[in-house]
């Protein structure tokens, strides 16, 4: 699988420095053995336009390379992007954008505050639209399923709702982002993943390997499932039922919001883990692009 990835990102690149006009004559079979060169090598070869610092770029920017500038001529023209993007793109629409990061479910993932505030989108009349910037490698199912539903109340409100997919959107991220209207990402995404798994530790050899002894006592045979001591018969057999469970629960989810056969999902299910470009080949993403190219979308296909 790994083998079949990385193939696919080699192809996007190789793809990408065909299509760039600059580079015409170039061979990208040399390029990609001595791909590390100084910044005046790369402008001699045409793989940048200019050399400068980030302060020229920020001279040229806001005072049009002038050797000094007015404080308040510099902010003035260095307007707000999203002041920009309301007034120029969705005039007197409103849009939410929701960033989801991180492992769900983890100590330092806030599941219940994106749920609220996804659940104020829903609410908010003045809100048409939500983008949903997905980048998490997955984490447990209920927070993966607290966050769809509160995807869904989104789009069932009426807005439109895009999850746009940055480096990794796997397992659970699917998970949520199956519930979008549209779901967009970039072609070296790592998406997929739709699958289910539980486990725990197990410390009881190692304990006994350094003669550290441990002892409880429990309720019951379904109460003990600590560190320090390995699954019973019967504990396994039970976490294998509720595995299976939210594994199909998983796949009908796919199924459905979708649109596609459950045993088509199953074939690309399993765990699997796929990039971007083969996510849309399959049907698991819409479209190919980052944010930008998403609200560009909205704009001009939904009218926002």
């Amino acid at each position: 699988m790994m083998t079949r990835i990385l193939k696919s990102w080699n192809k996007q690149i190789l793809k990408d420095l065909q299509e760039d006009k600059r580079i015409k004559g170039f061979s990208l079979e040399d390029g990609l053995v001595n791909l590390t060169c100084s910044a005046q090598e790369a402008k001699k070869l045409g793989w940048v336009d200019a050399l400068a610092s980030c302060w020229d770029q920020v001279k040229l920017k806001y005072t049009q390379n002038e050797k000094n500038a007015d404080v308040s001529e510099y902010l003035k023209r260095n307007k707000n992007i999203w002041t920009w993007i309301k007034s120029k793109l969705f005039h007197r629409h409103h849009i939410a954008i929701l960033r989801i990061d991180g492992e769900l479910g983890s100590a330092t993932f806030d599941t219940q505050r994106l749920c609220d505030q996804l659940i104020s989108i829903s609410q908010n009349a003045s809100i048409s639209a939500v983008f949903i910037m997905l980048n998490t490698p997955g984490g447990t199912s209920s927070a993966a399923e607290a966050l769809r539903h509160g995807v869904s109340c989104c789009r069932n409100a009426g807005k439109l709702t895009v999850i746009v997919m940055e480096s990794v959107a796997a397992s659970g991220g699917y998970w949520i982002a199956c519930s979008g209207e549209k779901i967009w990402a970039q072609p070296g995404t790592l998406t997929g993943s739709i699958g289910v798994y539980a486990g725990k530790f197990d410390l009881q050899k190692g304990l006994k390997t350094w003669e550290i002894g441990f002892g409880s006592v429990t309720t019951g045979s379904g109460s003990s499932e600590s560190l320090y001591t390995s699954w019973s018969d019967s504990q396994k057999t039970r976490w294998e039922k509720i595995t299976a469970l939210g594994y199909e629960h998983f796949l009908s989810l796919v199924a459905e919001e979708r649109k596609m056969k459950k045993e088509d999902v199953q074939a690309l299910a399993q765990g699997q883990v796929w990039t971007g470009e083969e996510a849309k080949t399959l049907g698991l993403v819409d479209e190919l692009g980052d944010f930008s190219q998403a609200l560009n979308w909205a704009k001009k296909e939904k009218n926002h």
